[in-house]
């Protein structure tokens, strides 16, 4: 399940690299996404956090993605992350998108720490309890990530259904990543079309991916899939502190370089 919220980047890589291997179905996705952020874009709408109508849209996106991407290709999500890392970049040619870049660059870096933990506790899990068939029926394992068949809204609904507030905090963690994502795909359309947009556009989208990437890697955290320094963080049902959540964002403001290398 943990692979839904470890792979921005990946629409980035099909919509600039692949797209011409993808089957038409996907690639009509992925127009239909850009057209819907395009149209956004070139509104009066202010950017800020998405409806869930857009962030099913990416989300169920992402998991088509995974797929394609996993069953097509011998990359892993790290290797992923790390090509399309020059390409992101390259957006600071743009003077217009120079902050906006570099806010990006760091979500990705959060993207990389969290997929690193993740694949660590995987090995050490995998280790101590020697099940190799303990995954959903549902699910298909690609590169030692399972990949569920699920929608947004079907994820969406069975977490309510679960409660606590472990369901609470990972539909935040999932949101974050959409939200990121978004941004990505945001950027890359403004610097693709060579789009006129305002300051105060790119400004909202500085503020959406910087906010949601601190959001992302100290949901991270609390969920014990980061371990910062050599503290090791127990995940408990009973404790999940939105105060926790504020004091690692408050943190990063004061040194993102800093916070996000603890």
């Amino acid at each position: 399940m943990t692979a839904i919220v470890q792979d921005y980047g990946l629409m980035f890589q099909l919509r600039n690299n692949l797209y011409s291997q993808l089957e038409t179905p996907l690639q009509n996705a992925i127009e239909l996404l850009s057209n819907d952020i395009k149209t956004l874009l070139l509104s009066d709408k202010k950017i800020e956090r998405q409806s869930d109508e857009m962030l099913a849209q990416v989300f169920n996106l992402r998991i088509k993605a995974l797929k394609w991407l996993f069953l097509n290709s011998d990359n892993n999500i790290l290797e992923v992350i790390e090509d399309i890392t020059p390409q992101i970049e390259e957006f600071n040619e743009n003077p217009q998108l120079e902050t906006l870049t570099e806010n990006i660059l760091f979500a990705l870096r959060c993207n990389k720490r969290v997929a690193e933990g993740v694949m660590t506790m995987q090995s050490v899990y995998k280790q101590a309890n020697n099940h190799k068939n303990n995954q959903l029926e549902n699910n298909i394992n690609v590169s030692g990530f399972e990949v569920p068949n699920t929608t947004y809204n079907e994820l969406k609904t069975s977490l309510e259904y679960i409660g606590g507030a472990f369901a609470e905090k990972f539909m935040a963690f999932v949101n974050a990543s959409l939200h990121i994502e978004w941004v990505i795909l945001a950027t890359d359309i403004i610097n693709d079309n060579k789009m006129v947009v305002s300051d105060e556009k790119v400004n909202e989208l500085c503020c959406l991916v910087i906010d949601e990437a601190q959001e992302y890697t100290a949901i991270a955290m609390q969920l014990g899939y980061l371990v910062p320094r050599s503290k090791k963080i127990e995940v408990d049902d009973a404790v999940f502190d939105d105060d926790f959540i504020k004091e690692q964002k408050e943190l990063a403001e004061l040194g993102l370089e800093d916070w996000i290398n603890l």
